[in-house]
């Protein structure tokens, strides 16, 4: 029996040996602030009334969306285009190479739209103030005096 105290002993020795002292922590300056703020945030969460948790996720959502519209809009897309994105899975859309293509080509058209030349555009300062009609009937000081301007 003595060796088996003896065995017994030498384990808890080793044992002992082998675990670190936890008695004493050294932190550095930033774990130590990082720690405190956490500890502060769980006695916070801790305390907060749950009912507040509920209401704010049943705002979020409408929130979110307009944020999300806001950070496209910013970005550069028109309404169109938001509306284009959103009905295609909002934001993470941008990533898919045909949403891409869709919104290039929307860009182009409304491009082209606004570059259709009018048949105004073709026409002097003269004849868009005052008809033919009118011009006939205009006389001659009073049209050198428009010609002029």
């Amino acid at each position: 029996m003595n060796n088996e105290e003896e065995l017994d002993f030498e384990l808890e020795d080793q044992q002992q040996e082998e675990t670190p002292n936890t008695d004493h922590v050294t932190l550095t300056k930033k774990e130590y602030k990082s720690l405190q703020r956490k500890a502060f945030a769980y006695d916070a969460e801790k305390t907060a009334p749950k009912q507040n948790k509920e209401v704010s996720k049943q705002v979020s959502p409408d929130i979110e969306a307009k944020f999300a519209r806001l950070e496209l809009k910013t970005d550069g897309y028109s309404e169109a285009e938001i509306e284009f994105i959103e009905s295609n899975g909002g934001k993470q859309a941008l990533d898919n190479p045909f949403v891409k293509s869709a919104i290039e080509a929307i860009r182009q058209q409304k491009t082209a739209e606004e570059a259709v030349i009018s048949q105004e555009s073709n026409k002097s300062d003269i004849e868009r103030k005052y008809t033919e009609k009118e011009l006939e009937a205009m006389p001659i000081e009073e049209l050198e005096k428009a010609l002029r301007q």
